[in-house]
């Protein structure tokens, strides 16, 4: 999340819509985390999801959760 802080977006992968994917190392694994760009000015980092990621696609059921997430922080008039 530090690289898309200091670097923009392009330090992410976009997945679908508003969510985004980047890699978290730890120990023996990556893990990889959701997230959307919230605020007025784009300077909230919000975390949605995060899973170690053991093949090539991103599980489906993630993306979606994650999705779910991020329209129950919006509907609750977190997004400005």
């Amino acid at each position: 999340m530090k690289d898309v802080a200091v670097n923009g977006l392009e330090a992410a992968r976009h997945v679908r819509g508003d969510i985004y994917e980047v890699r978290a190392p730890v120990a023996n694994a990556t893990i990889r985390i959701l997230f959307a760009v919230e605020g007025a000015r784009g300077l909230i980092l919000l975390a949605l999801e995060a899973f170690a990621k053991t093949t090539r696609e991103t599980p489906p059921q993630s993306v979606r959760l994650a999705e779910r997430r991020l329209a129950s922080w919006r509907a609750r008039g977190n997004h400005h």
